[in-house]
């Protein structure tokens, strides 16, 4: 951009810039980092040691912490920077070290895969020069029969410049630096695939990747968890565009489809997002769940079925427009109430502004008994601020035994509505700027076993995105647009919580940011050992198994 032209946008200069870079990357993923994968896979030393320059400088962590998880049947070993900066080694000896990543494989060929995270030159007036970037190296397979693992190692690294000749020539790479990485192993997988086994035939739900031609669907249902019989076992609701199915958990773990039989209807939904729209919750106080589909209430009649509630006898409409119903007692009354959200219209504007540009508002809705509601939501201040919500979490975020709602936001920052205990809600921000954006789920769990409830938000992240913007040139906008700009492309945030309402923004520092984007995560103790995990799903906008977004 021309001197003394600050936040005139983007000039041709700088399009052509941006696009060389991007067109290198896409060189270097192809013929410079997949021979490097497929070497490592193959345990390829000789292959390897071509492509280091004369000069090549290699540096790995010296210090690592190992942690058993799972009861035993996990190990993590998490090799960092310690108090001192790691040694520079020649090529030889940082060969012998990179290979001890992929050592505990053995025969066993791994899945290698060498992501191309930033990208740029060294100096941005010599574009022939040396170039410099990131990077993410997964290895991943089997240690032996029945035993998975994963390695994950950040790296930074200088190469000549990035072009087809350079990598025929051999030599292009002079330095190759491990930031930081994580060793998996355990005795046995974590999860196994049972849908089928267990009588949920995933074959029936939608699917965009086996729809070919079709135009991809982003919202298409979900499951909700109940007991709705009080026998102990899990049952689930599974709401799709093909229609709805109630599964009947059973002691053995399999599932029965009891849709008919218990009086849920099956039939397709309505308008697109009904499927969507769905909850579990006692909403009469007689001890049995019900449910919300749609714009219907079916109550539970002592666990047997479950009875539509005439529109005559409930007040509860319009859910047909909403993204989700999420229950909660805000005001400790005994009674379960709802607060609905809403997703808005992409606008121009929406997404600097984080406004949705849409007049639908949340709601809360207070349980008065007998199947009838009340809409709070101007008194209690509770309407999300034009936010595009997809859901909405209750929690105790200051400890005080007063139910808090956090509303997040597909176009920028969430809020967190801090409640009064007087039917009222104040709004806290989790952080002083731009922090989250695309924000398309969240959950809440104490990660850090402090006795605070902290929060993550599922964001938008891509790769090639935040190559782009982190090489746009100074002053090409705003400084405070920028900000906003730099979020876009961020990913999932996990905001810890320090007390008093305050939060502390770690996702990139403990690793949960660059997970694609995100949807619909969840938080538990997948192996038992006592610290909540992470299912952070991503593939909202993959086109297909082999090509995920991120």
């Amino acid at each position: 951009m021309p001197p003394g032209a600050p936040n005139a946008g983007l000039s041709e200069e700088q399009r052509v810039y941006l696009w060389e870079v991007e067109h290198r990357g896409l060189v270097l993923a192809k013929v410079g980092f997949g021979p490097i994968a497929g070497a490592l896979r193959r345990a390829e030393e000789p292959v390897l040691r071509a492509m280091l320059a004369a000069d090549f400088e290699g540096r790995v962590p010296e210090s690592s912490r190992v942690r058993p998880a799972g009861g035993g049947t996990i190990r993590v070993v998490r090799h960092q920077e310690g108090e001192r900066p790691s040694k520079a080694m020649d090529g030889e000896a940082f060969l012998a070290k990179l290979l001890e990543y992929r050592k505990p494989f053995g025969s066993n060929r791994p899945q290698v895969k060498l992501s191309l995270m930033g990208l740029a030159p060294e100096f941005r007036e010599r574009m022939e020069g040396p170039w410099v970037g990131t990077a993410l190296l997964r290895m991943w397979g089997e240690t032996a029969p029945g035993q998975p693992a994963e390695v994950a190692l950040h790296v930074r690294y200088r190469l000549l410049r990035p072009d087809g000749d350079t990598y025929d020539a051999g030599g292009w790479l002079s330095r190759f630096e491990v930031l930081h990485g994580q060793m998996v192993m355990a005795a046995h997988p974590l999860f196994r695939e049972v849908a089928a086994a267990r009588g949920l035939a995933p074959e029936w739900y939608h699917d965009n990747w086996k729809v070919p031609g079709a135009k991809p669907l982003s919202n298409t249902g979900g499951a909700f968890l109940c007991d709705y019989n009080r026998d102990g076992c899990v049952d689930i609701l599974i709401t799709d565009t093909n229609g709805y199915t109630f599964f009947q958990g059973q002691p053995d773990g399999r599932f029965v489809d009891v849709t008919s039989a218990v009086g849920v209807p099956s039939t397709a939904p309505l308008s697109e997002m009904t499927h969507t729209v769905a909850a579990v919750a006692d909403l009469d106080g007689d001890g049995w769940e019900d449910l919300i589909i749609g714009d219907q209430i079916y109550g539970n009649r002592d666990g047997r079925a479950f009875e539509r509630i005439p529109s005559g006898r409930t007040n509860l409409r319009h859910l047909t427009s909403a993204s989700g119903v999420i229950p909660g007692d805000y005001d400790r009354d005994g009674k379960i109430d709802l607060y609905v959200t809403r997703g808005g219209a992409s606008t121009s504007a929406s997404w600097l502004d984080g406004k949705s540009g849409s007049r639908n508002t949340n709601q809360l809705w207070h349980n008065e008994g007998n199947w009838q509601f009340r809409d709070v939501t101007q008194t209690s201040g509770t309407a999300g601020g034009s936010r595009s919500v997809f859901t909405a979490l209750w929690l105790d975020a200051d400890d005080d035994g007063w139910p808090d709602l956090y509303v997040p936001n597909e176009f920028g920052n969430g809020t967190l509505l801090v409640n009064r205990g007087n039917g009222t809600f104040r709004d806290v921000s989790l952080c002083e700027g731009p922090c989250d954006f695309g924000t398309m789920g969240a959950t809440a769990c104490d990660f850090d076993n402090d006795g605070r409830i902290d929060l993550y938000a599922a964001n938008m992240y891509s790769k090639a995105g935040s190559r782009i913007i982190g090489n746009l040139w100074p002053g090409t906008y705003p400084d405070e647009v920028m900000a906003k700009m730099r979020r876009f492309v961020t990913g999932s945030q996990l905001h810890r919580n320090l007390g008093g309402l305050k939060f502390e923004q770690v996702g990139p520092k403990f690793g949960v940011a660059s997970v694609g984007w995100a949807y619909g995560p969840a938080a538990a103790d997948f192996d038992n050992d006592g610290w909540p995990d992470l299912v952070a799903t991503a593939g909202y906008i993959s086109q297909d198994r082999d090509k995920p977004d991120g």
